[in-house]
């Protein structure tokens, strides 16, 4: 079954501790999502003669719990897989950050900013950024000629709907680092 089914803890919650219904993410916060994903994408590896493996929506969620109570339509949940958002969903990003889902059970706003981390954004950062570190590690360790890529933002952090600062996707450091071999948007 569908990990969110399996394991309902997972989901993302907004500051009030509540979940998504709808558009529901794992928290790449909690370790155990973590690794989960890299144990699904290591059987990959490890399983089938591939020469590269490539993440999609490697990030935190850009959804807010005013969008609670209005299901997507099918129009929205296209450009959704695509990877777009209208104005107004920016704007409520902006306007509604309390209603944000960036927290899970292990680390709720109610508990404050998670040891160790001067801010929230640098904890959802870091969060992304190890789970991107350990699963490159990972592949090359086993199968070091396997690829690494990611679909990011085009937009790194400038304006409104781009990948450092709404979705805490650190693509430039990523790439810098090594822990990708190639970037798509």
């Amino acid at each position: 079954g569908a990990p969110s089914n399996e394991h309902p803890e997972w989901i993302c919650r907004d500051q009030n501790g509540i979940p998504m219904t709808s558009y529901r993410s794992l928290s790449p916060g909690l370790e155990e999502v973590r690794e989960y994903t890299i144990n699904v994408a290591m059987e990959i590896v490890q399983n089938y003669d591939i020469d590269g493996l490539h993440l999609d929506y490697i990030r935190w969620n850009e959804h807010t719990n005013s969008q609670r109570d209005s299901p997507p339509t099918l129009q929205d949940e296209l450009k959704r897989l695509d990877g777009s958002i209208t104005e107004n969903q920016i704007y409520d990003l902006h306007l509604n950050p309390s209603g944000r889902f960036l927290y899970d059970y292990e680390h709720p706003y109610s508990a404050g900013i998670p040891n160790g981390f001067n801010s929230w954004e640098d904890w959802w950062r870091w969060s992304v950024t190890t789970f991107v570190k350990t699963l490159h590690d990972s592949i090359q360790f086993v199968k070091p000629h396997v690829k690494l890529s990611a679909a990011v933002l085009g937009k790194y952090n400038w304006s409104g709907w781009q990948g450092y600062g709404t979705v805490y996707q650190d693509a430039a450091l990523w790439y810098n680092e090594g822990y990708l071999d190639h970037l798509g948007i």
